[in-house]
Parts: C-alpha cells; structure tokens; sequence
C-alpha cells in the first residue's frame, strides 16, 4: 500500500509539472506574440508614413510633368528624413530610359554636373531604369546615379509589381549600392511608380506603356527595425526573414545579431506577419 501512494503521488506531482510547464510555455508565447504584434504595428505604421512621402513626390511629377534636380532637392530637404524617418536614406527617382534615348539621357545628365555619368551595368537592354535623383547629397550618394535597377532581378521584381498593381511595393533583401563599407547593412527599397499624363491608368498593359519612372526609397534595415523596436526590445530578441523560410540568406534583421534561430536546437519559428501587403 505505501508504494502505491507513492506511485500515485508521483504520477499526480508529473501531471502537475507538465501542466505547469505547459502553462508557462503558453504565456511566453502569448507575450512573445503581443510584443511581437506591436512591433509589426510599429513597423508597419512607419512603412505607410514612408510611402505617403514617396507618394507626395510622385504628385510633384504628376502635377508638373516634370521635376528639376533642385526642385526635387527642395523637396527632400524639407522633409528633413535623417531627424523624422529613421533608416531611410534618401528619397530618389528612377527613370525610364529606352535603348533609343539612352545617349541622349547620357548627354543631359553631364550637363547637370554628373560629368561621369553613365548607366550602369554595361550592356544592351531595350528598357534601363538608372536612379536619376537622390537626395540628401551625400559622399556616398554619387556612386548610385546610373545604376540599372533594372538589371538586378529582385530589384526588378519589385518594379515591375508597382508598375502592373499601381502602388507602392518593398523588395526582397538586397546590398544598397552606395553601401561602400564591408560588409555593408542589409537593405530594401520601397517603389511608388509614376506615370506619364499625371493619372494612373486603369490596365495593366496601359499601365505599363505609360510608366515614366518610380520614385523610391532604400532603406537600411538595421536602422528602421533597431529605431521601430527600441520600445519592444526589452527581455526579447526579434528575427525577421525576407520570405515564408528561415535561412542564413533570407536573415533581414537580428535585434542581438546572434542567430539564435539557426544555431539553437529546438528554436522555436512564429510566422506572425508579413510587415508589408
């Protein structure tokens, strides 16, 4: 008899330790959740106010036809992006060139003062799309004009689903290309396409002989997500990966930039959101 109350002691004290244990693994994850929900609002939130930025460039364009270098100077300066939008780091516009044009866009960009300009990566396409204007004007910054977003495909994912849905569209994980340093931040860029006649045409096939260009904006990612999470970081620590798989390439962001998910046994993987839609 005194072994079977033992016995019996013991099954319930199991019992009870594994429902305590589930119990307390129930409300971590309910608190990892709730923190991670707000920083996804956070995030999403500071998105929407990048884009209604961008979208104000594009009304430039669409109520003038056409912008000057130092009118759309202007227009970023105003902004004051380094103090109120934390991880952007400049406010572009990209543009529509055809392999007909493209000598005589050469020839206008020199005469702006970009005396070495070119588009760049060589070769022959029937359609470029080099970064034209980007402000504020910095060291760094004169290394982007040129570029072909065009010619790097997930960059050109991303370009041609804001040109066809006629709305702003973030890319997947990307270098930025005035990142000189090694091994550079991990970046994005978010694309509001512009079209010509100053409205957005109804088609898909209207919408895409009718593009002029985008205005853009890439972002560092450590800066967004570290200023987006300041209030939320606090006894956690936050991965986000550019896809539906966790993986060494598709790693966006580290808040302590151990890559605990990938290196701990038995990590446990969330898939609370997409930050963007």
């Amino acid at each position: 008899m005194p072994w079977l109350v033992l016995g019996l002691g013991l099954i319930v004290a199991g019992i009870g330790w594994n429902l305590t244990r589930e119990s307390q693994l129930r409300r971590v994850e309910t608190d990892f959740r709730l923190r991670a929900d707000r920083a996804t609002v956070e995030i999403r939130n500071r998105l929407h106010a990048y884009e209604q930025v961008l979208r104000g460039g594009v009304a430039l364009f669409d109520a003038t036809g056409t912008i000057s270098r130092a009118q759309w100077r202007v227009y970023v300066d105003r902004l004051k992006i380094g103090e109120s939008f934390p991880g952007v780091q400049g406010i572009g516009f990209v543009k529509m060139i055809t392999d007909q044009g493209k000598a005589a866009h050469i020839k206008t960009m020199r005469s702006e003062g970009l005396t070495e300009y070119e588009i760049r990566p060589d070769g022959v396409r029937n359609v470029y799309m080099p970064i034209v204007y980007l402000e504020p004007f910095g060291s760094r910054i004169p290394s982007a004009f040129g570029y072909d977003m065009s010619a790097e495909p997930i960059r050109r994912a991303a370009m041609e689903r804001a040109r066809d849905e006629g709305k702003a569209i973030i890319s997947g994980k990307v270098k930025l290309i005035h990142e000189t340093d090694e091994p550079g931040q991990t970046g994005f860029l978010m694309y509001v396409p512009v079209y010509r006649g100053g409205i957005q045409p109804e088609s898909v096939d209207n919408r895409r002989t009718q593009l002029a260009g985008y205005v853009y904006a890439p972002f560092r990612v450590n800066n967004l997500m570290g200023s987006a999470l300041d209030a939320q970081k606090e006894g956690i620590d936050l991965e986000i990966f550019d896809g539906l798989f966790p993986g060494r390439e598709s790693l966006l962001f580290d808040l302590d930039k151990i890559p605990d998910f990938l290196t701990t046994p038995g990590a446990r993987h969330f898939p609370l959101f997409p930050l963007w839609t």
